[in-house]
C-alpha cells in the first residue's frame, strides 16, 4: 500500500496571509450575527494588496448578487443596506479571496485553513448546545430542539435547530483525519470534533444532521480504505466501533426519553418533515411568479427553490448555473492527480457537507455564512482548475 505522506508542521505562510485568515475566521464565527461587518476588513486588505483579480465566475456571482439583493429588497420592503450589499459584495469578494489564499499557500497550509474556517462556522453552535446541556441536561422537555444562542438576544425566541445542525455539519469533516498518518493526539482531536458534532446533533434532534453524518462517513470509508495501511484500518474500525457502541448504548437506555428517535419513527420522515410538500409547491408555482412569491409562504428547505420563492426566476437560474460550474470545478480537481491527495479529499468532503445543507435547509435566509463559505471554496476550486489548465497548455506547447 502506498502511504500518504503528509505531516502536520507549523503554519508556514506570510504574516499578511495569517492576518487575512484571522479576519476571515472572525467573520465566519459570526458572533451575535455581526460577522458581515468584519468582512469589509478582508475586502480592504485585498484592494490594498492589489489582489483583486476578477474572472467570469466573479461577474456571474456579481450578477446573481445584484439580482438577488435588489429583488429581495423590493419584495420584502427591507430597511437598511445589509440585505442588498451582502450578496452583491460579500459573495463575489469571498470567491476572489478563496483564489488569493489558494495561490499564496501550499496544499498543507490550505487544508489547515479550510478546517479552521469550518471550525469557526460551527463554533458558536457547539458552545451554545454544550452550554444548554450544562444548564438543563441532555434530555430536556421544554424548548426541546431550540437552543439559546451565545451572543444573541434570545428574549424573543431561541435559535432554530435547523440553523444549529447546519453549522454542525462542517465539523463532521474532521472525521476524515482519522485516516491520515498524524500522531495519535491529533487523531483524537479531529475525531473528538466529529463526535462532538454528533452529540450536539442528537441533542437538537436533527434528522438531517444524522443522515448527513452517515452519508459523509460512508463516503470517507469508500474513498479512503484503499489508501490505508493495515494499522490505519485497524485504528479506523476501532473508532467506528466506539461510535457504534455509543449509539447502541443511547438507543438501549434512552429510547423512551430521546425525542430524536420518535422523530425518525414519525410519519413525517417519509416527506422529510413536510419539506417535500413545500418544495414541490414552490417548484410548481415559481414559474407563475417570476419575481418571487408571497413572503409568507413557508421555506422550501432547499437553497435553489428558496431562492426562487424569495426573489424569482432570474436569480434562481443564475444560482443553478453557478452550482453546475462549482460541480464541474470540483470534478476536475478530484480527478487531477497533480493536486495533493489530501487536499482533493478535503475539497470533496467539505463540498459534500455543504451540499447536504443546501438540499435540506433555507441557507440564504437562515444560514448565509454557509453560502459565503461555499463562495470561498468555489474560489479555491477555480484557482486549481486555472492552474491545471495553464500547466496543461504549457505541456502541449512543449
Amino acid at each position: 500500500m502506498k502511504k500518504i505522506a503528509l505531516k502536520i508542521r507549523p503554519f508556514h505562510t506570510s504574516v499578511n496571509t495569517k492576518f487575512l485568515v484571522l479576519l476571515l475566521m472572525l467573520m465566519f464565527v459570526d458572533y451575535a450575527g455581526r460577522g458581515f461587518y468584519i468582512f469589509y476588513l478582508p475586502f480592504v486588505y485585498l484592494i490594498f494588496h492589489k489582489a483583486f483579480k476578477v474572472d467570469w465566475t466573479f461577474f456571474l456571482l456579481l450578477m446573481w448578487g445584484i439580482s438577488y439583493g435588489f429583488t429581495n429588497y423590493v419584495n420584502s420592503e427591507l430597511i437598511g443596506y445589509a440585505p442588498v450589499l451582502l450578496p452583491i459584495i460579500n459573495c463575489p469578494v469571498l470567491y476572489i479571496t478563496g483564489k488569493y489564499i489558494a495561490r499564496h499557500n501550499d496544499s498543507r497550509n490550505l487544508v489547515l485553513i479550510l478546517y479552521l474556517f469550518a471550525f469557526s462556522i460551527a463554533l458558536i453552535s457547539v458552545l451554545s448546545v454544550c452550554s444548554d446541556i450544562a444548564k438543563n441536561g441532555f434530555l430536556v422537555v421544554g424548548f426541546a430542539r431550540n437552543i439559546p444562542l451565545i451572543g444573541m438576544d434570545n428574549s424573543e425566541g431561541y435559535m432554530a435547530a435547523t440553523g444549529i445542525s447546519s453549522r454542525l455539519m462542517l465539523l463532521t469533516s474532521f472525521f476524515v483525519f482519522i485516516m491520515l498518518p498524524y500522531n495519535l493526539l491529533k487523531k483524537i482531536f479531529f475525531l473528538s470534533g466529529a463526535l462532538l458534532a454528533i452529540y450536539c446533533a442528537v441533542r437538537v434532534q436533527s434528522r438531517t444532521a444524522i443522515v448527513g453524518l452517515s452519508l459523509i462517513l460512508f463516503t470517507v470509508l469508500v474513498g479512503g480504505l484503499k489508501s490505508l495501511s493495515n494499522k490505519q484500518k485497524c485504528i479506523l474500525f476501532l473508532g467506528l466501533g466506539a461510535i457504534v457502541y455509543v449509539i447502541i448504548y443511547i438507543l438501549s437506555h434512552y429510547d423512551n426519553e430521546l425525542a430524536i428517535i420518535n422523530r425518525f419513527q414519525s410519519d413525517e420522515i417519509e416527506t422529510g418533515g413536510g419539506r417535500m410538500d413545500r418544495l414541490l409547491y414552490v417548484a410548481i408555482h415559481m414559474w407563475s411568479h417570476p419575481f418571487g412569491m408571497d413572503p409568507n409562504i413557508e421555506y422550501a428547505h432547499n437553497l435553489w427553490f428558496d431562492c426562487a420563492r424569495l426573489v424569482g426566476i432570474i436569480p434562481f437560474l443564475l444560482l443553478v448555473i453557478l452550482s453546475l460550474k462549482y460541480a464541474w470545478s470540483l470534478y476536475v480537481n478530484v480527478r487531477n492527480n497533480s493536486i495533493d491527495l489530501i487536499l482533493r479529499y478535503t475539497l470533496w468532503i467539505l463540498s459534500l457537507a455543504i451540499l447536504i445543507v443546501f438540499l435540506a435547509e433555507p441557507v440564504l435566509e437562515g444560514i448565509p455564512m454557509i453560502y459565503e463559505f461555499f463562495c470561498f471554496l468555489f474560489g479555491v476550486n477555480m484557482y486549481y482548475v486555472k492552474r491545471y489548465k495553464s500547466s496543461h497548455i504549457k505541456f502541449k506547447a512543449l
